[in-house]
């Protein structure tokens, strides 16, 4: 019983979380790769190609007869394929631009959710919804850093620099909830979410915007 536990907060926890992490990375070097080295094309070809596995995922998190983890696992890969999505397109426009429908689209779209929550969005929708909406919110992290340093460049820096290591204090906590409070599968799985947005986030820190690409 206690090894099967065990293994369950490495599988659904930890590994999940470096999975996504992973599959994060790969997906921006495919982009970077079709940008650079095929243009346009490339990018449109690689768009259709994320939009169908997103597609098929949503569809796979929302079939009530798969195990409740095989859902979220899906509804993970969907939502994060989809905002990939966006950053696809918004590389065919020059770049994802900060701007304030931007941030009206992303309040609009985090309210809606949080209304259906409860009510009507299943596991796999869960998963597919938080998954997609933090991918967001640390793309909106990042732009607003870029839009403000022009002008306070200095303060800008002190700030992003205390939230990568909060982030990185974020990682180590989650790791440790993961490891010793976590009690079921499904918590686990979130704690893989949470794990995975707070390594992004601190790549993105870190690596002043290269990691996704960003300039």
């Amino acid at each position: 019983m206690i090894q099967r536990d065990l293994q369950s907060k490495l599988l659904d926890g930890l590994i999940t979380g470096l999975a996504l992490i992973l599959l994060t990375a790969i997906l921006r070097l495919l982009m970077s790769f079709s940008e650079a080295i095929l243009g346009k094309p490339g990018v449109l070809s690689l768009m259709f190609g994320v939009l169908a596995v997103m597609v098929l995922c949503l569809d796979r998190s929302l079939v009530s007869r798969f195990p409740d983890t095989v859902r979220a696992r899906f509804g993970m890969m969907g939502g994060m394929l989809a905002w990939m999505l966006v950053e696809l397109n918004g590389s065919l426009e020059e770049g994802v631009r900060f701007s304030l429908s931007f941030v009206l689209e992303l309040i609009v779209i985090s309210l809606t959710v949080s209304v259906l929550w409860r009510r009507l969005l299943p596991l796999g929708g869960k998963f597919y919804a938080l998954t997609f909406l933090l991918s967001w919110g640390n793309a909106l992290l990042l732009l607003v850093k870029q839009q403000l340093e022009v002008s306070y460049s200095m303060p800008i820096k002190v700030v992003w620099t205390i939230i990568g290591y909060l982030a990185i204090l974020g990682v180590i906590v989650t790791m440790g909830w993961i490891l010793t409070f976590s009690e079921s599968r499904q918590q686990r799985l979130w704690g893989g979410i949470a794990l995975w947005a707070l390594t992004l986030l601190t790549l993105e820190v870190f690596s002043n915007g290269v990691f996704r690409g960003w300039s």
